[in-house]
């Protein structure tokens, strides 16, 4: 059953949910020696891809063994996808 938390602020949902993504990820590395993640572009994760690029949790995960593939739900101009790319590198 899932469990669904709820937290005061954004910075404290964000630490949670980052320090979850981490955890997850290193599971599924160790499980499966590899981790694959779709991420989705826009203003809404932003934050948490700032967590993870900044913070030292984010040491724990073997970024070597993980692979990150961008989606979009919806059709971009070209300057957009680009700008959506530069985010999530």
């Amino acid at each position: 059953m899932t469990k669904i938390r709820i937290f005061p602020t954004g910075e404290e949902t964000i630490t949670n949910l980052g320090a979850l993504f981490i955890s997850l990820a290193v599971e599924q590395i160790n499980q499966k020696e590899i981790f694959t993640v779709a991420l989705s572009g826009g203003s809404t994760p932003k934050s948490l891809y700032e967590f993870l690029a900044q913070d030292s949790t984010a040491d724990d995960l073997p970024w070597i063994k993980s692979i990150f593939s961008g989606v979009m739900s919806e059709l971009f101009r070209l300057t957009t996808r680009i700008a959506i790319f530069y985010m999530l590198r």
